[in-house]
């Protein structure tokens, strides 16, 4: 079915957000204060008393328009819109917003493509308003978005579940092991650059990079996320085994840290190096954490996820957050008894097997979302009589 295509300029309009002030709690008169995260969640919910600014209603739609998450899109959101963020009001009578956020958000990466500004990404305004979105009928639009939100669900279902699953052997690890900075149990503490071989990354030079897939991957702190390695941004080393690289290579199940910017906001940069990760070489910025033998290191990557390993760290700052090897070998653990290390071990290879079924699920799931997005603008998807 062909659905007659519109641009953007003749239905939209886009006002930019402002600063505002942020109070700590919910007044009568306080209205809620939206910025870039709040489009993800509302896990950290914001108000602010200000009389004035740009409000978005729950029909809008709302983009991050400057900055690191510029193209990030959000809807069913009501408040003071942030300065980083922008208002795309519309007729609903025409345009569904659920519909039309879908649209956007699947528009994601061409948006990013085309921002301007050397440093800082903004939207182009110009690229924006040129999209030509199919208008279907309100009621087939309608469909779509919840045929859209069933799908998305079961995405989000199983990140939830995944969620749930790292706080189990967090909470394992306390339970077993206890706080490694308060060591209510009393263990012995060891440093951790005593107990595993501990290597800062090679200073291999960016100019002689290659995009060759055949060449070794380099693990940067760009590739490092909480519990995983992810090579969209990938860059290669023609590598010749020589004696003064040989131990920079990596080794399935070796942990991994990103000095730089270490937390974000879905947690800590650390990562299990995984057979499908291999060939690779560690990047400067990179630390890699080894243990003796697979207790050894199924423990410290369970140590080294805990909140104490955030206090411990001096977290020094110039223009980009980092933490030091000095913070990662000075990290003290307790030294439990070798049967505690198989119990622990056991119960997290169990959660790593629920884990894994749970990833090839939301893998599949992905793809059906995508699938049903792309039906969907391209006229595949029809409303039922």
């Amino acid at each position: 079915m062909s659905w007659t295509k519109v641009e953007l300029s003749s239905f939209i309009t886009i006002k930019k957000g402002k600063k505002h002030n942020t109070i700590n709690s919910k007044t009568k008169s306080s209205v809620r204060y939206l910025q870039i995260e709040d489009l993800r969640n509302d896990n950290n919910i914001k108000y602010t008393d200000d009389v004035s600014g740009i409000e978005a209603k729950k029909t809008d739609v709302i983009i991050a328009w400057d900055g690191a998450n510029a193209g990030t899109i959000g809807f069913k959101k009501s408040g003071f819109i942030g300065s980083t963020l922008a208002r795309i009001s519309f007729d609903i009578k025409k345009v569904n917003t659920e519909y039309f956020g879908r649209f956007l958000q699947g528009k994601f990466v061409e948006l990013r493509s085309n921002c301007t500004g050397a440093t800082i990404p903004h939207i182009s305004r110009k690229h924006l308003v040129s999209l030509k979105i199919p208008l279907p009928p309100l009621k087939t639009q309608k469909y779509i978005a919840s045929v859209l939100e069933k799908a998305d669900q079961l995405r989000k279902n199983c990140q939830r579940l995944e969620q749930e699953l790292n706080q189990l052997a967090q909470s394992v690890f306390i339970e077993m092991f206890g706080d490694p900075v308060t060591n209510p149990k009393g263990w012995e503490e060891t440093n951790l650059g005593e107990k595993a071989d501990l290597l800062a990354g090679f200073a291999f030079k960016s100019k002689e990079y290659s995009e060759n897939p055949r060449d070794v991957k380099l693990c940067r702190g760009i590739n490092i996320f909480p519990d995983r390695i992810l090579w969209k941004n990938v860059a290669y080393w023609n590598y010749i085994q020589e004696k003064k690289l040989e131990k920079y290579e990596l080794n399935k199940g070796d942990i991994v840290i990103a000095m730089d910017r270490p937390w974000i906001s879905t947690g800590f940069k650390i990562a299990q190096i995984q057979e499908k990760d291999l060939p690779s070489l560690l990047l400067q910025r990179v630390m890699r954490v080894r243990g003796r033998n697979e207790l050894d290191t199924c423990f410290f990557y369970y140590a080294l996820n805990q909140q104490a390993f955030l206090k411990h760290s001096m977290i020094t700052e110039t223009t980009v957050p980092h933490i030091s090897p000095k913070d990662v070998t000075s990290y003290k653990l307790p030294s439990p008894s070798n049967k505690k290390l198989v119990k622990f071990h056991k119960i997290i290879t169990n959660i790593q097997t629920q884990k894994k079924s749970l990833l090839l699920a939301k893998s599949k799931y992905e793809e059906n979302f995508n699938s049903l997005s792309q039906k969907a603008f391209k006229g595949e998807l029809k409303a039922p009589a």
